[in-house]
């Protein structure tokens, strides 16, 4: 059995355990809104090739309707700013190149409820799809080798795999463990080269295989404003993409470095602050 059947055997099998004896807490709300802002290093490596670094900030937003029936669903949107210094083996470096986020999900789970006295404690199951785009744009821009910049786009389809534990401490506190697994379903790479390069317009890289990981623990004050402090760690290992040709184009030009993207891995650390409604 692959590692990704394995994967969804266990996810299924605490998926049905639980659904299978759960009693839903009478004091659940079943609709909240949760608004946030983020801040968080993100660091962008293909293979010692190329590097990407730089503080982000950004903020999110969640819908959650948890029903009478144990099912939670959950929409997610957010979004990430900053300037991040770029280097290449081949291509010298720029400072303060634009960098992007965008990502929205939608999941759909379990919750099973367990009351100790002293203490509770929620445990959550769920999965569901995402997309993700992360750009890089130095268009106008010029390396210390005279390269002159362009945008490029990372597309992931995704499906993420969570499992969250939320300890009730009484008096309005509570702290939540959550780890996820994101199943790459595929990727694009694109370099919008026209500027540089007229003939080529857009170069497409496929990106076919890879995994995402995500952890936080999240401590929150209930209470007339209920707020909540979320330290968090986000990463992603993509595998090389599939080669383009070019043949034909300017064949005076080395297009070697837009045959492939090398395999990449990109890793966010950072705290989230939000506000829940």
């Amino acid at each position: 059995m692959s590692n990704h059947r394995r994967l969804w055997a266990f996810f299924l099998g605490i998926l049905f355990w639980g659904a299978a004896a759960s009693v839903c807490r009478a004091d659940f709300k079943p609709h909240s809104l949760e608004a946030g802002i983020e801040a968080f290093q993100t660091e962008y490596d293909a293979s010692g090739l190329k590097n990407m670094r730089g503080p982000m900030v950004g903020f999110s937003g969640v819908y959650a309707y948890r029903s009478p029936w144990r099912l939670l669903l959950k929409a997610e949107f957010a979004a990430g700013f900053g300037q991040a210094d770029y280097e290449s083996a081949g291509t010298g470096s720029m400072d303060g190149v634009d960098h992007r986020i965008y990502e929205a999900r939608g999941i759909l789970g379990y919750v099973r409820d367990y009351d100790f006295g002293s203490f509770a404690v929620s445990a959550f199951a769920g999965a569901g799809f995402g997309r993700r785009n992360l750009i890089h744009d130095s268009s106008g821009m010029e390396s210390t080798t005279g390269q002159l910049g362009y945008k490029r786009e990372f597309v992931y389809d995704y499906t993420p795999i969570e499992i969250e534990a939320v300890l009730d401490l009484g008096d309005g506190w509570s702290l939540a463990f959550s780890a996820e697994y994101d199943f790459f379903w595929r990727g694009e790479h694109i370099r919008h080269v026209g500027q540089v390069y007229p003939s080529l317009n857009r170069v497409r890289n496929i990106q076919d295989s890879g995994y995402g990981l995500r952890g936080s623990l999240k401590i929150t004050k209930t209470g007339p404003l209920t707020v909540a402090f979320e330290p968090f760690i986000r990463h992603w290992n993509i595998d090389q993409s599939s080669r383009v040709s070019f043949e034909g184009a300017d064949p005076g030009v080395d297009f070697s470095k837009f045959t492939f993207e090398p395999q990449s891995e990109t890793t966010e650390i950072g705290l989230k602050v939000c506000v829940r409604f």
